[in-house]
């Protein structure tokens, strides 16, 4: 899944959009590895602007919540973080118009680590603000705003056997868009492993019969992490169902929750 950040800089001139910087594939790397082993990696970053574009790159957490709420503190500072068994190259790019540039990645997870489960931070790949700051022409100087694009490599480490893999589903609602009914489930994750579960919800009828499978997609979901996912009930007939939510990570990882519904 894409993870687009951006941030606002308040720069001096006319205003600029710095989005020509693009990362090229997965925006997810993963290894599954024992105490002293490591695994190496490569992505390409294109530069699509007009001119050549110098990019930074640098490490982050990333912890994330079902409200939309994003959160990229200092590398290490989650206590699953995987941040210090990184190491990339380089970490600056000059890349020409319309070129690319590899970086290279590796997860090396020392002999004595004792977490299991999942760990995981991100890999910045960010435009130098320096690049879009126009010449002042004389002593004028004008406020504009420069609107810079970051995108989030999540770079993520599987050590042994989880021991606690799970999901729990806590909120959900029943809202109308439009005339058509939505249904909002956020789901957590309160194990030890990181699950992208597929979302959905098999409704029956009042009499117990089977109405219909409604999807909300895939996410990724971190330990300490939560989503929230929307299921399209406008095509079911107004009524009274009972509502099966399920949570599959197709790898016999199944949750559930049981909803009434009055549409």
């Amino acid at each position: 899944m894409r993870h687009a950040l951006a941030f606002l800089l308040l720069l001096l001139g006319s205003p600029a959009l710095a989005s020509d910087i693009l990362v090229l594939g997965s925006l997810v790397h993963e290894a599954r590895l024992a105490p002293g082993q490591q695994a190496s990696g490569t992505f390409e970053v294109r530069n699509d602007g007009e001119e050549q574009a110098s990019v930074l790159l640098y490490q982050r957490d990333y912890v994330f919540q079902a409200d939309g709420s994003n959160q990229f503190p200092e590398p290490g500072a989650h206590p699953r973080s995987n941040a210090s068994h990184v190491r990339f190259e380089p970490e600056q790019l000059t890349i020409p118009a319309g070129g690319t540039a590899e970086v290279r990645w590796t997860l090396a997870t020392p002999a004595g680590e004792s977490r299991t489960g999942s760990l995981w931070s991100v890999l910045m790949v960010e435009p130098m603000a320096e690049q879009f700051q126009p010449e002042s022409a004389g002593n004028e100087r004008n406020l504009a705003i420069t609107t810079v694009y970051r995108t989030g490599v999540q770079l993520v480490t599987h050590l042994g056997n989880a021991r606690d893999p799970k999901l729990e589903f806590t909120a959900g609602s029943l809202d109308q868009e439009a005339g058509a009914a939505l249904l909002s489930v956020d789901v957590s994750n309160t194990g030890d492993a990181g699950l992208a579960p597929q979302v959905y919800a098999e409704l029956y009828d009042a009499e117990g019969n089977r109405v219909g499978r409604y999807t909300a997609g895939e996410r990724r979901i971190y330990p300490g992490c939560s989503a929230r996912f929307h299921i399209d009930l406008a095509a079911v007939p107004s009524g009274t169902y009972v509502a099966w939510v399920i949570a599959d990570d197709g790898q016999d990882h199944v949750f559930g929750s049981q909803l009434p519904l009055a549409l």
